[in-house]
C-alpha cells in the first residue's frame, strides 16, 4: 500500500547513498500515481488541480504526463513518473530513483539514446545468433560470479563473434540500451543495496530489452570492480568497450564446442516456442472482447509514444501493445492506456495502417466538429474521419 510519508522518507534516505558521481535525486521532481491520486514531490509550483498537502502536492486522478514508469514534464520542468499501484513503498522509492536518474541522464548525457524502433526487425528468429548470445551471457555470468577478468575476456570474445553477424544499427541498439537502462538499473540497485547475480540461462529470444538491463548492469559492475577510472569515459564510449584494454591481458577462459551445440539446440526449441506464442497471442486478442475498435488510416501513421517493456512484435508487420500506444499526425491523435491494442503496418510495422483496440464496453462519441471518441482507456480526436457502428464494435476510417 502506498503511503506518501513512508515513500518519501525512504526516497530521501536512498538519495543520501553514493549512487552515481554528480547525480542528486532530490533535484528531480517526482510524480507518483497510486491508482486514485497523483502525488507531486519536490516540485516548486505544481499547477491546479494540484493542492498542497503536508510537504507535497496532490490531485485526484492521474496527471496526464504520467503514462508509465518513465519521465515527463510538469509546468515545463522534467520529472520522474512512477506508477505505484501494487508496489510497496521501498520498491516504489527505488523505482523513483531509477526514473530520476533517467532525467539526470537527459541533462548530463544527452547522447545516451536508444532507437526503440530497431526491436521490430531485430533478428530474434536466428538460431545461431541466439545460441551465440547465450554463450556470451554464460561467460558474463561467470565473470560476475567469480570476479574474473578471464571470463570478461571470454564474454567480449563471444560478443565480438555475435556482433560480426549483426547489422550495425542492431549492435548500436543493444549497446545504447545497456548504457541507458543498465546504468539506471545499476543506480536503482545501489539505492536498494541489492547484490547482483546474472543467470547463465540468458533470456527468451524476444527479451532484448529486458536482457539489456541485466547485461548493462553487469558491464558496469565489472567496470566498477576492474577499471573504475574508466567510468568517466561513459559519455563517449560503451561499457563493454571500456573493459577491452584490461581484459585482453587476462588468461582466456574457453567455452567448449559441446556448450555451443547445447545452446544451438535450446535456441531452436525456444524460437519454435516463440513462433507458437505469437500465433496464440494474436488468436487470444480476437477471442472474446466487450467492445472492439477498428481504426483504418489511408495514410500510414507513426507512433508518437509506446511502452517498449509491454509490447510484442508478431508476424507480418503486427505489433501487440499491452499497455500504452499513441498515434497521430496533423489531423489528430489517438491514445490507448491500460488496454490491449494490435497495430498492423503492411510494409513496415511502424508505418501503421490499421489498429484494433479491445475495450470492456462502448466508448462515448461526439461528432460535433472533429470526431471525438472517449473512454476510460482510449481517446481519439480527429478531423476528416468517418465512423460506423457495428455489433459490439466500431469502425473508424481516417482520411
Amino acid at each position: 500500500m502506498f503511503e506518501p510519508e513512508v515513500f518519501y522518507q525512504t526516497f530521501l534516505e536512498m538519495s543520501k547513498k553514493p549512487l552515481w558521481a554528480g547525480f542528486a535525486p532530490l533535484e528531480t521532481p517526482l510524480l507518483v500515481w497510486e491508482g486514485t491520486r497523483t502525488y507531486a514531490f519536490g516540485h516548486p509550483n505544481p499547477p491546479a488541480p494540484f493542492e498542497p498537502e503536508w510537504d507535497w502536492h496532490v490531485m485526484d486522478g492521474r496527471a496526464e504526463t504520467i503514462i508509465g514508469n518513465s519521465t515527463g514534464t510538469l509546468e515545463f520542468l522534467p520529472a520522474a513518473t512512477v506508477m505505484a499501484q501494487g508496489l510497496d513503498n521501498h520498491t516504489a522509492a527505488a523505482l523513483a530513483i531509477h526514473e530520476a536518474f533517467h532525467v539526470y541522464q537527459g541533462m548530463q548525457y544527452p547522447r545516451w539514446s536508444a532507437n526503440e524502433l530497431e526491436v521490430f526487425d531485430y533478428p530474434m528468429l536466428d538460431i545461431d545468433l541466439l545460441a551465440m548470445r547465450r554463450l556470451e551471457t554464460r561467460a558474463l555470468s561467470r565473470a560476475i560470479a567469480q570476479q574474473d577478468l578471464g571470463w570478461v575476456r571470454a564474454a567480449l570474445k563471444a560478443r565480438a563473434s555475435r556482433f560480426a553477424k549483426l547489422e550495425e544499427r542492431h549492435k548500436r541498439f543493444e549497446r545504447e540500451l545497456e548504457r541507458l537502462e543498465g546504468s539506471a538499473y545499476f543506480v536503482e540497485a545501489r539505492a536498494k543495496e541489492e547484490s547482483f547475480e546474472l543467470s547463465e540461462e540468458d533470456f527468451a529470444p524476444e527479451q532484448i530489452r529486458f536482457r539489456a538491463y541485466r547485461t548493462g548492469r553487469a558491464w558496469l559492475e565489472l567496470l566498477t570492480r576492474f577499471a573504475p577510472q574508466a567510468l568517466k569515459e561513459l559519455n563517449n564510449e560503451y561499457p563493454d568497450n571500456l573493459l577491452k584494454p584490461i581484459a585482453k591481458t587476462a588468461p582466456e577462459r574457453p567455452l567448449t564446442f559441446s556448450i555451443l551445440e547445447f545452446e544451438r539446440e535450446r535456441a531452436r526449441q525456444d524460437i519454435e516456442t516463440l513462433k507458437a506464442n505469437r500465433e496464440a497471442l494474436r488468436a487470444e486478442f480476437f477471442d472474446g472482447f466487450g467492445f472492439l475498435l477498428e481504426i483504418k488510416s489511408q495514410t500510414p501513421l507513426q507512433p508518437q509514444g509506446f511502452d517498449p517493456m509491454n509490447m510484442q512484435a508478431l508476424e507480418q508487420g503486427e505489433v501487440l501493445h499491452n499497455r500504452y500506444l499513441r498515434l497521430g499526425d496533423q489531423l489528430g491523435s489517438l491514445e490507448v492506456l491500460d488496454a490491449p491494442s494490435l497495430t498492423f503496418g503492411a510494409a513496415n510495422p511502424m508505418h501503421i495502417n490499421q489498429v484494433y483496440v479491445k475495450l470492456a464496453n462502448a466508448p462515448s462519441v461526439n461528432r460535433t466538429g472533429d470526431l471525438q471518441v472517449q473512454h476510460e482507456h482510449f481517446k481519439l480526436v480527429w478531423k476528416q474521419a468517418k465512423l460506423e457502428l457495428l455489433d459490439r464494435a466500431m469502425r473508424i476510417t481516417l482520411s
